[in-house]
């Protein structure tokens, strides 16, 4: 009877050893906090600076007004979209999942300097640092360390897709982002006759000028999405806009589009010679040269017969 007593209370003191260095089920320190930020002193609409390393390679973002450029790229436009989206999934990283909390342990899951990748946030009141490595068990979540903290948290989601550590991911590749319902104007030049349309009073698109009358809307309509969904396939970095055909003074003058928006504001964008199944194009406010799909530009800019209303 007593040697079951002794064994059992081996057993629970084994236990006990066992959640303190593991955390029961995976929840250990942290969990009691209630899931307290891991990241307290990071407030993502102040940073101005994000530097991700890997052993693999290394990216920087630098805050300009409200843009973000890619640093040691030419014209290199970050995806506004992309950088707030990792910045507030770094604020949501809590401690309340602890993976463990043994430093010997932290190759186990890719949190060493060496192993992992740091992502570094700075803001006027400092610099916020975490390491994250390899994915959770069951590929859930991913494992994550503060510098200096020994505990190692499981956070949700998949981080390297949020936190790329090549620039080419991070890139801004829509050449226009603009609301097609609250466009009332658009004006396509160069390359075939001008073709200038507006909204009327009537809400019912016209083109405009001698000649003119009813739009088409439904062609209307696909121009501006098209338009409005342009992706670059890629980046003309190491040419001119000369040599891509956009140089408004140029030889042979570039297509020209602007896009006239309820309030007030005209989007441009400059298309240059047809090379293959794409065309360089180029906005004024930036001097990114990006390659876009030609599919759905030849309509766009064939000219004024392309948006006459059916029976003209």
């Amino acid at each position: 009877m007593k040697r079951r007593k002794v064994i059992v209370l081996a057993l629970a003191l084994a236990a006990a050893a066992y959640l303190l260095v593991r955390g029961p089920l995976g929840r250990g320190p942290g969990a009691g906090s209630g899931g307290a930020p891991l990241l307290p002193a990071l407030a993502p609409a102040e940073v101005h600076r994000v530097t991700v390393v890997a052993p693999g390679g290394r990216v920087a973002l630098a805050r300009r007004g409200d843009d973000w450029l890619i640093e040691g790229l030419r014209a290199g436009h970050a995806d506004t979209t992309l950088v707030r989206r990792a910045l507030w999934s770094a604020a949501r990283l809590s401690r309340a999942d602890v993976a463990s909390v043994v430093a010997g342990k932290h190759f186990l899951f890719g949190v060493t300097d060496s192993l992992g990748t740091r992502v570094s946030l700075a803001g006027p009141a400092g610099t916020v640092e975490f390491v994250f490595g390899r994915p959770g068990k069951r590929d859930m979540g991913t494992c994550v360390r503060v510098p200096g903290d020994d505990r190692v948290y499981l956070a949700p989601g998949a981080l390297a897709s949020v936190y790329p550590v090549e620039a080419a991911a991070w890139r801004d590749r829509r050449p226009l982002r603009f609301d097609v319902q609250a466009t009332r104007r658009l004006t396509i030049g160069g390359g075939a006759p001008p073709v200038s349309l507006s909204v009327r009073d009537d809400g019912r698109w016209h083109i405009e000028g001698p000649g003119g009358g009813p739009a088409d809307v439904k062609a209307v309509e696909r121009a501006l999405l098209s338009l409005a969904a342009l992706r670059a396939v890629a980046f003309a970095d190491d040419r001119t806009p000369a040599e891509c055909g956009l140089d408004p003074e140029g030889e042979r003058r570039p297509a020209l589009v602007d896009i006239g928006l309820a309030d007030g504001r005209t989007l441009r964008i400059l298309f240059g010679k047809l090379e293959g199944e794409a065309r360089p194009a180029m906005t004024p406010d930036r001097e990114t040269i990006y390659v876009v799909p030609n599919s759905a530009l030849d309509r766009i800019l064939a000219g004024p017969d392309a948006f006459a209303a059916p029976g003209r």
